[in-house]
């Protein structure tokens, strides 16, 4: 997939017949996977081009107060947008004067003359130009003046509940990481850089890889099973299972806010490397105990569970991207 950022013209798609769809797509849940795969299956038959039009930052850090905690880094969602196939992916700034475009100069300006689209696929819900008054109506008024098609990807509910990042950031806010899984169609994961710890968990018997977090949504504090990549060339695999806790330590006193996992079957140096933990399932919460003695025993039985998780899920680490 190609990254165009700022307003392209025809000639930077670099591909016939765009069939070009546009949003935020932060998470790229199921209700964007459908819109976005909804495009990749139109541009193919007709031997097009399929292209993704996004906004950076989130127009709500613009236009509203504040963007709210976004559940993907930007590297993030072109990653995950770009394994739906989709084969331009174009990254247009948003300020002000951007945002002040009237809709119609917007369908001209941004659609038209900066793609050179045939066909325009939206989701549900979509608003542009200033104000947030353009609608489907406008757009399919436009698309006949200008000639180009507009359809509309319906909503996706999953078991009567619609699906939207609102509702998965909640979701993750409260650790329902089992329901995230459902809207997301995957793991919620952060990436992020293996730094040096206390090293308790090591003189533990439970040596830990902590980690400088990338994402701007962290789970909240508690025990997880996880399952991780880890940097290729480090040992012969790249995933394993892994308990990780996210909390303040408390046994051992106030401490700042940590993120850290223990690799299962794992024996080597992970210090500066780069690591995604994919959260599978909230265990408990973080506790403080009387004893290192109860702490390690508890932890023994955290790993114990995590094991449990995972051979009940069925599927093999090195099929689960």
């Amino acid at each position: 997939m190609r990254v165009v950022r700022g307003l392209p013209g025809p000639e930077n798609i670099g591909g016939p017949r765009p069939v070009v769809t546009i949003g935020n797509f932060d998470g790229v849940h199921q209700g964007h996977k459908a819109l976005l795969s909804r495009v990749v299956r139109r541009a193919r038959d007709i031997d097009g081009t399929a292209v993704a039009i996004t906004f950076d930052p989130h127009p709500k850090a613009v236009i509203g107060h504040g963007s709210p905690p976004l559940i993907n880094t930007e590297a993030q969602k072109i990653e995950l947008i770009a394994e739906l196939g989709i084969d331009v992916l174009v990254v247009i700034p948003f300020d002000k004067a951007f945002a002040s475009l009237e809709a119609r100069d917007f369908v001209e300006q941004v659609l038209w003359k900066g793609t050179g689209l045939v066909e325009l696929v939206v989701g549900y819900d979509f608003r542009f130009g200033k104000g947030g008054v353009g609608h489907y109506d406008l757009l399919f008024q436009e698309g006949r003046r200008l000639g180009f098609k507009v359809d509309q990807e319906g909503v996706t509910q999953i078991g009567g509940q619609v699906v939207s990042s609102s509702l998965i950031r909640k979701l993750l806010e409260q650790g329902d990481l089992e329901d995230v899984r459902l809207y997301l169609g995957r793991e919620y994961f952060i990436d992020g850089r293996v730094v040096h710890g206390h090293s308790r968990g090591k003189d533990l018997g439970f040596p830990t890889a902590n980690l400088d977090p990338v994402n701007e949504i962290i789970p909240p504090g508690g025990i997880y099973a996880t399952w991780v990549e880890i940097e290729p060339g480090i040992t012969d695999r790249t995933f394993y299972y892994g308990a990780a806790n996210i909390g303040y330590n408390p046994t051992f006193g106030d401490n700042p806010l940590s993120v850290e996992v223990y690799l299962l079957d794992f024996d080597a140096d992970l210090y500066d490397r780069s690591v995604r933990l994919n959260f599978t399932k909230r265990l408990r919460d973080e506790l403080k105990f009387d004893s290192v003695d109860a702490l390690v025993a508890q932890m023994q039985r955290d790993v114990a569970e995590v094991r449990t998780v995972f051979q009940r899920e069925k599927v093999p680490l090195e099929r689960r991207r």
